[in-house]
């Protein structure tokens, strides 16, 4: 596939995986963290893709980030949807194990996210962040705190801890 159309399916997983973890039954705060980060990563991907950006596919090593990316966010669609399925004697009877998958599952989407976010604010930076000279930090400030000179105020992104 190319990488443009395995970022598609990564931005169409997250929305999946976004929809589906309002119907969860089982594990929703483990469900609800899945959720947080890909929430992070979804306005970025649908940003770089709205501007159909050429670098995103020409760099090299985008396919690997990719694809993990996409194999980590089919992995955490099923066991969302597993916990959308169970009920409370299946938790009973799985004894832990989709806690478990979900805690690994989890962790490994965060550092697959963080490389997949990384890249493409490298290869294909939004045409909003343009370092403005009372930025520091390369972030545009709020209407407000630029007017004022000052920097009390500034808009966050999905970067920001």
């Amino acid at each position: 596939m190319e990488v443009v159309d395995v970022c598609q399916k990564c931005v169409n997983l997250m929305e999946s995986i976004y929809w589906s973890q309002l119907e969860t039954r089982a594990y929703r705060t483990h469900c609800h963290d899945i959720t947080l980060v890909v929430c992070k990563l979804w306005p970025t991907l649908v940003e770089a893709l709205q501007q159909r950006n050429p670098n995103l596919c020409e760099v090299p090593g985008a396919e690997e980030v990719f694809d993990a990316l996409k194999a980590e966010l089919e992995a955490a669609l099923a066991i969302v949807n597993k916990c959308c399925a169970m009920r409370q004697f299946d938790k009973l009877i799985d004894q832990g194990n989709t806690k478990r998958f979900l805690t690994m599952i989890r962790e490994n989407l965060f550092m697959r996210s963080r490389e997949a976010f990384e890249y493409t604010m490298r290869v294909c930076p939004p045409k909003f962040r343009k370092k403005s000279p009372a930025s520091s930090t390369g972030r545009p400030e709020s209407a407000s705190s630029a007017a004022s000179g000052g920097s009390a105020e500034r808009i966050r992104f999905a970067d920001d801890v």
